[in-house]
């Protein structure tokens, strides 16, 4: 099911001949430089799918450096306009609650899953 991890970013095969679907597991500390791969993961899926759908599992993601704020300032357009889904997989009530106050305020559908609710949001960000 993995495809590769670095720097606290670690690539899953989830949707097999979905090339619309990106999905991670986040762990760790993320480092500028596996932001820098993901956001050029997103960029080609992109130009290539026109909107993509991501799935996240941060259950065992620890932070951040701050090279990723960085990154994701320089590409905050891509990020805001590449998504039409994306389902968060969460072991902390806080990150389900910010998740909700984004999907309220923006354009694309956010939806956070418990940790024993992973099946439920691989399912919903494959269904058509």
């Amino acid at each position: 099911m993995s495809e590769q991890n670095t720097g606290g970013i670690e690539y899953l095969d989830l949707a097999p001949g979905r090339p619309d679907v990106i999905a991670i597991r986040a762990s760790g500390e993320t480092t500028g430089e596996a932001m820098h791969e993901f956001i050029e993961r997103i960029k080609a899926a992109q130009a290539e799918q026109g909107k993509i759908r991501l799935y996240v599992d941060l259950t065992g993601y620890e932070g951040f450096e701050w090279s990723v704020v960085g990154e994701k300032l320089a590409n905050f357009r891509t990020l805001m306009t590449s998504f039409d889904r994306l389902a968060y997989v969460v072991d902390k009530q806080w990150m389900a609650s910010w998740i909700s106050l984004v999907d309220a305020v923006t354009p694309m559908q956010f939806r956070a899953f418990k940790s024993d609710q992973a099946d439920a949001a691989i399912e919903w960000i494959t269904a058509d």
